[in-house]
């Protein structure tokens, strides 16, 4: 598995090299978002991560309120920038690394961006904004006048300040190895409008974000930097301040990227699963991290069984059944149908049989919305780069998956 993941990776970064070579003459935006890369040497220019974890001390560190400056430089208002693949009305068009948030206020599931077309494509990464209204199963693009540039980044939904938070965007004529990867931007659904607000940590490729309602942070961990490490790093966003806060966990998950990430509201904890490290070990323990204390803790899952190793999966907290529901993603040399359901006040696993569903998938995205207790599903990989449009919603209390995908 690791080798053919690796001969992957670096068959990928070749694409890469020649696609931002074709850039460079023809000032086309960039193409690809990649799968977790080949590692590459550090660059005399790149900080790498700590990827050893701190030893746990007797008293834990608070975190620290002690935000990072905003950066000095002005913070430009760009042109969204859609894909050719992206249809002005109907169904958003097929399309991989979907990161997906519910927008409880306005009653909107949004996704911005995703892989939608040939990576050798420079056109092939989306920067379009989407809505579905699950009342009346129809998905609208929204074309706000700027936004952010194309996008695989991460998203969350800040129910206080009622906005869509994106991370990891990247501006026109960047691609995911040339960009910062650390833009935040601010999606407020009612103005149908995108404001830029504080850098955040930089170079985190495929880094997942959660909104912790009871602190009301968006929490930030993993990422990928470009010298060939995994970021171990945690942070925290505060809307209301507009500031990116490291904390300093005494103990923490080994680094990784395109990861499970959602937020447990009862037990207060935001909790995620799988990907792999960067010799392409499976990372099969589930970690739980309580931000009033900076503290992870590893859930061991005893000698029950668990989903093994997942990359690229997807995971929701669901509300009204206090559990977590974890869907496909890549294991081994092939991805997953699988459905899972987590207690965290058990750390118990469970595998829900069902059928149909939507099949083997990852680098798909997920949410989950109280008011009709159903997660809905979109997008993915299906496998070899054959991209899914479907929209399929999920009732955990029937364990059933209902295809809701709107014929053209």
């Amino acid at each position: 598995m690791n080798r053919n993941r690796l001969v992957s990776q670096m068959v990928y970064l070749a694409v890469v090299v020649l696609v931002s070579a074709a850039c460079a003459t023809s000032q086309l935006p960039p193409t690809s978002v990649p799968q977790t890369p080949t590692p590459m040497p550090p660059t005399a220019t790149s900080v790498p991560p700590t990827d050893t974890p701190v030893s746990p001390t007797p008293t834990l560190a608070p975190p620290t309120d002690t935000p990072i400056p905003p950066t000095a430089t002005t913070r430009p208002t760009s042109t969204a920038a859609p894909s050719v693949n992206d249809p002005l009305s109907g169904n958003p068009s097929p399309r991989a690394y979907v990161s997906m948030a519910y927008d409880s206020e306005s009653g909107q599931v949004i996704i911005v961006g995703g892989l939608t077309g040939d990576p050798n494509d420079p056109t092939g990464i989306s920067g379009a904004t989407w809505a579905y209204d699950m009342a009346t199963n129809n998905w609208s693009q929204m074309k706000p006048p700027s936004g952010p540039g194309r996008s695989s980044g991460t998203l969350a939904y800040d129910i206080d300040s009622d906005r869509v938070i994106l991370f990891g965007s990247y501006p026109e004529g960047k691609t995911w190895d040339t960009s910062d990867l650390n833009e935040t931007w601010a999606y407020d659904y009612n103005k149908n409008n995108w404001t830029r607000l504080a850098d955040g940590p930089a170079k985190h490729l495929g880094t997942r974000i959660a909104y912790d309602a009871e602190s009301d942070r968006i929490i930030l961990f993993g990422g990928y930097h470009v010298s060939g490490m995994l970021y171990d790093d945690t942070w925290a966003y505060d809307f209301n301040s507009d500031t990116w806060t490291k904390m300093e966990p005494a103990t923490k998950p080994p680094g990784r990227n395109y990861q499970g990430m959602t937020y447990d509201a009862k037990a207060d904890r935001v909790l995620t699963y799988g990907a792999l490290t960067v010799e392409g070990k499976p990372l099969e323990t589930l970690w739980a991290y309580d931000f009033n204390t900076d503290t992870w803790q590893e859930m061991v899952p005893g000698e029950q069984s668990f989903p093994g190793m997942r990359d690229y999966t997807a995971m929701v907290y669901d509300a009204e059944s206090d559990r977590m529901i974890l869907y496909g993603g890549k294991t081994e040399d092939q991805s997953s149908g699988e459905v899972w359901m987590y207690d965290y006040n058990t750390n118990t696993w469970t595998k829900l049989e069902s059928s149909p569903n939507p099949g083997k998938l990852y680098k798909h995205g997920m949410v989950y919305i109280p008011t009709i207790d159903r997660s809905i599903l979109f997008g993915g990989d299906v496998g070899a780069y054959e991209f899914s449009n479907e929209t399929w919603s999920y009732d955990l209390n029937t364990n059933t998956w209902t295809n809701v995908t709107t014929q053209p």
